[in-house]
């Protein structure tokens, strides 16, 4: 029967220093189990690389393992060096973590605790009993809140007894903890970022991604070594997939003056159209790896935490920088715009983004994939009828048969209307009777010509027509430019220019006609004929 946190204590004898799995070594040194998709395929000699850096081998260190990962393509080789100095200050750790490791506690009520490097050695008889009761809780799913303190002093357990807690098991229990007390204690995504992956590359493991997708834009956020989390994104949700677009893409859309009036849940119409992109641009390892810079990181394992000497190591990483590959960069750009002007369509926008040329047709196909059933359901705007007051029906014309007696009836009123209404010698300059109609030819003047009735003599030929407005050199010259190219970097005086070009443009078609970006500015090309038109006036 396992020991309880009250009963008497019986100390197990102290395991081996070495990995489950592995031959008990002779010289003392740890050895690590051959576990997971990314073992080496002969554990007898490391697996090489053909990135090979011996300047980076400090002096005394002594390398024990090196592999290439095969599930994160970011990633090209992982070397793992043996510390020279070995203190024995938290040996004792590790050798009470041992023994504790089979114990059980009893059903209580939490227990205060606090210590800035939480061991066994400090605890108290009841923080002790909570602490293994909390502890079974947590190892069958079952998260109960506690002080922060327990969390360290479990969290290191698990570094500590990679030979006890086997590493496959090992990761999900970190990943699981992280997600159930994240909230809780902001401050462990700033420790386990790190943490867990050190324990992902010293044992071969790959990042738990189904457990982390929830919060992945704060890990990416606190992460010093985004590549690792990003190489394993298998299925991002719209959190992910934005994550991933703020250190990819070129064109940040939070920036979009169209996405800004739009409420939050159909701003996410963007990034679920985004989602499979982004996945399809993870797994595409000839895309992510499109570039001959190798970026190297070199860090102590589990820095900041209580790790004994004979787990502790150094990790060197060479990697692809997901942020600083040119077309991954320009066929994330090009997706984005290319979803945002659907979005645009989708909500009767007619200005667009200038995508680009680095669409693909496979990210094209996905979007439009998405926007589909949109479209399909999309209800065509309805005119609202306005109800007409009653008073205002009776300036409704009175109904009456169109003819031309009618007609002849009512212009002979109005000049008579007219003559009496028009002093005599008003009358007398217009040189026309006003007893004259269409109808009464015999009253027109002897020398009128009846043939030259026609619409076009009562236009006013002599009134005299404003001059059009000069156009503004400046904006001709620039639209000219914008029409040759399609678009302009941004400078403060091409932003105030397509200011007053949009200011023109808003009273001349009702929207705006050039498109202000991050770096660049851009021509709607929905108004390029209006543009034309207008340049040609």
């Amino acid at each position: 029967m396992s020991p309880t946190g009250t009963g008497p204590k019986r100390s197990p004898a102290s395991p081996p220093l070495q990995t489950a799995g592995a031959s008990a070594p002779s010289d003392g040194k740890l050895r690590f189990a051959e576990v997971g998709d990314d073992a080496p395929a002969s554990s007898a000699a490391p697996a090489r690389t053909g990135l090979w850096h011996p300047s980076l081998s400090r002096a005394g260190e002594e390398e024990f393992l090196c592999y290439q990962p095969q599930r994160n393509a970011l990633l090209t080789y992982v070397r793992l060096y043996k510390r020279p100095n070995e203190y024995s200050f938290y040996r004792n750790f590790r050798t009470l973590a041992a023994q504790w490791h089979e114990w059980h506690g009893t059903p209580c009520d939490p227990v205060p605790f606090f210590s800035y490097v939480p061991q066994y050695a400090q605890l108290t008889h009841a923080q002790r009993n909570f602490y293994l009761y909390w502890r079974d809780r947590a190892r069958e799913g079952e998260y109960l809140s506690c002080d922060i303190s327990y969390l360290w002093l479990y969290i290191y357990e698990i570094i500590n007894l990679p030979d006890l807690i086997l590493p496959e098991e090992g990761v999900g229990m970190l990943a699981r903890l992280w997600r159930a007390y994240r909230q809780t204690y902001p401050k462990m995504d700033k420790y386990m970022t790190v943490w867990l992956a050190d324990y992902c590359l010293i044992h071969q493991q790959p990042c738990p991604d189904e457990i982390l997708s929830g919060f992945l834009p704060a890990i990416l956020e606190n992460a010093g070594f985004r590549e690792f989390y990003l190489g394993y994104i298998s299925s991002p949700d719209e959190y992910g997939a934005n994550a991933v677009l703020s250190l990819a893409s070129a064109y940040h859309w939070q920036n979009s003056r169209f996405m800004k009036t739009l409420p939050p849940q159909e701003q996410q119409h963007l990034l679920r159209a985004l989602a499979p992109v982004v996945k399809d641009v993870c797994e595409d390892k000839m895309l992510v790896c499109d570039t001959d810079k190798v970026s190297l990181l070199s860090r102590d394992a589990f820095s900041g935490s209580l790790c004994a000497h004979n787990v502790k190591c150094r990790v060197e990483v060479g990697y692809h920088s997901f942020s600083q590959t040119p077309r991954l960069t320009e066929v994330l750009t090009a997706a984005v715009k290319y979803a945002e002007n659907q979005l645009r369509a989708l909500k009767g926008q007619r200005s667009r983004l200038s995508v680009g040329g680095e669409l693909t047709e496979t990210h094209k196909t996905l979007i439009d994939a998405y926007f589909a059933p949109l479209f399909s359901h999309a209800k065509p705007t309805e005119k609202k009828t306005e109800v007409v007051p009653e008073y205002e029906k009776l300036y409704d014309a009175i109904p009456q048969t169109v003819s031309i007696e009618n007609a002849e009836e009512i212009e002979a009123s109005s000049w008579e209307n007219t003559r009496l209404l028009v002093p005599e010698e008003e009358e007398n300059k217009k040189g026309v009777t006003a007893e004259w109609s269409v109808g009464n030819a015999s009253a027109a003047p002897a020398s009128f010509d009846k043939s030259e009735i026609s619409i076009e003599n009562f236009k006013a030929e002599d009134a005299i027509t404003p001059p059009k407005a000069e156009k503004d050199a400046e904006i001709v010259a620039f639209l000219s430019m914008l029409l040759a190219e399609g678009h302009a970097a941004c400078t403060f005086e091409t932003v105030a220019l397509c200011e007053r070009i949009n200011e023109l443009f808003s009273d001349l078609i009702g929207d705006i006609a050039v498109e202000v970006g991050e770096d660049e500015c851009y021509l709607i090309e929905d108004y390029r004929e209006e543009i034309e038109q207008w340049l040609k006036q």
